[in-house]
């Protein structure tokens, strides 16, 4: 488990991953990730700054160059927003059961098709420890939902509408035990 100051970096071929508590982010690294996390339009941007700097960890993926190319992050979201998910999805699960949400994953266009997401997730997986952590996910977005499984998430429930749009969305949940990528 990462201790709260401490930052964990990865090189990935020409790509460094970083991962942090946003208490140990500069504010130009907080407004770069919430540039992207709003670039994906898929979050309610009021409020999202303060989301931001509650979450647990902050995962950045640059290019060799320093750009910013991918975020995601492990988020702290209230009781009530996890009740209702788990009420829309009609998930037999006890919402209190999960403290972190996956998340505001986000890949710049131009670095797409290259399993990037998958090494945001598994960073910021393996920072967290035994944990039970969900994700939601677009129906449609197959991808990222290959990805979850293969870190042991399983659908929970059914999908359900998003307030975001005319789509669906479903709810993976990977339980504490289930802390490490199948070979």
């Amino acid at each position: 488990m990462t201790e709260p100051d401490e930052v964990q970096s990865m090189k990935e071929d020409t790509y460094e991953s970083q991962i942090k508590p946003p208490s140990a982010c500069s504010e130009e690294e907080i407004r770069d990730f919430e540039g992207l996390v709003l670039k994906g339009e898929e979050v309610v941007p009021k409020g999202l700054r303060r989301r931001i700097e509650l979450a647990a960890q902050l995962a950045f993926l640059y290019t060799a160059d320093r750009r910013l190319a991918g975020v995601g992050a492990l988020k702290r979201p209230s009781l009530s927003y996890r009740n209702s998910v788990f009420e829309k999805a009609a998930s037999s699960l006890k919402p209190d059961t999960f403290q972190l949400e996956l998340g505001w994953l986000f890949i710049e266009e131009s670095h797409r098709g290259k399993r990037l997401s998958g090494i945001l997730v598994k960073k910021l997986l393996s920072s967290v420890g035994e944990t039970s952590i969900y994700a939601t996910t677009r129906e449609q977005n197959v991808p990222m939902r290959r990805i979850l499984e293969s870190f042991a998430f399983a659908e929970s429930g059914i999908p359900y509408g998003s307030v975001r749009g005319p789509y669906k969305l479903i709810l993976d949940t990977r339980p504490a035990e289930k802390t490490t990528r199948p070979t």
